[in-house]
């Protein structure tokens, strides 16, 4: 029997990889899958909770991941809670509470919030505390990304990259992809290796860099990417670091065409204001 309700609550970044971990064990679980995010803003929840009673017609199972859950009233509440006495067993609710970097909750989890992650509780749902500066859950997103990509990683260099990247998982993921393409075909990342690679990162600024691309100044960005290409073996690192850094300001983009002010933007994706 799968699980009626999930609350998730805690780093935007770390609530993104708990939500995916939950699908991919309820899709191992149940079969095929159907995903959807809800925003309370836009859908009220006896819209939901009709879709959430509807049989899915192409896949065995859907999920709707549920944001802004700060709309939520005392009538909300108790309609989620009458739903939970007795819920589709083809539908999994995945409620997501996000919290800024001070912890403050972006989502701001209210009595009405607090009241349901209860319900969801005593309902036998899962209660997670996805917190980016909780060393267990950095390491095993650190293991994850590693084992998806073939790789291992000496424990020198794992403390290290928990320590020093704890309050910035966005770029640390973006890291990650860089050092594994760093790392070419040996299978295990050392620390000499990582410290190879923060050398190599140093010789130029990469930053400077991205804002002659993103800013259409060709010329000098194209000076730029050849004193910083000054081995064979830095391209794949650049070139990788370059898209990823790319992929977070288009999502920055697509955030602040949503409305989202730039300081809720900046903490979601981990930015420094500066940048």
């Amino acid at each position: 029997m799968s699980i009626a309700a999930y609350w998730v609550e805690g780093d935007p970044f770390f609530c993104g990889e708990k939500i995916r971990e939950a699908a991919a064990s309820l899709e191992k679980e149940s079969g095929t899958l159907e995903s959807s995010s809800v925003s309370l803003l836009d859908t009220p929840p006896a819209e939901l909770l009709s879709r959430a009673l509807s049989k899915p017609f192409f896949s065995d199972h859907q999920i709707f991941t549920i944001t802004d859950v700060q709309e939520l009233t005392d009538e909300d509440v108790a309609a989620f809670g009458a739903y939970l006495k007795n819920p589709a067993p083809f539908t999994t609710l995945l409620f997501r509470c996000e919290k800024a970097d001070d912890g403050k909750a972006a989502d701001k989890i209210s009595k009405e919030g607090a009241a349901l992650a209860a319900l969801i509780q005593k309902s036998g749902g899962p209660i997670f505390q996805a917190d980016a500066n909780q060393s267990p859950a950095l390491g095993r997103f650190i293991q994850d990304k590693l084992r998806r990509a073939g790789k291992t990683m000496e424990a020198p260099l794992l403390k290290k990259l928990e320590q020093e990247w704890s309050d910035f998982p966005a770029m640390l993921d973006s890291l990650l992809e860089n050092l594994i393409l760093y790392a070419g075909s040996e299978r295990n990342i050392t620390l000499e290796m990582g410290t190879h690679f923060e050398e190599a990162a140093a010789r130029g600024d990469r930053f400077q860099l991205l804002d002659a691309v993103t800013e259409g100044r060709a010329a000098e960005a194209l000076a730029m990417m050849a004193r910083l290409l000054d081995g064979e073996d830095e391209a794949p690192a650049l070139i990788s670091f370059l898209s990823g850094q790319i992929k977070l300001f288009v999502q920055a983009l697509r955030m602040r065409a949503e409305g989202l002010p730039d300081p809720e933007i900046f903490a979601r994706l981990k930015f420094s204001s500066g940048r």
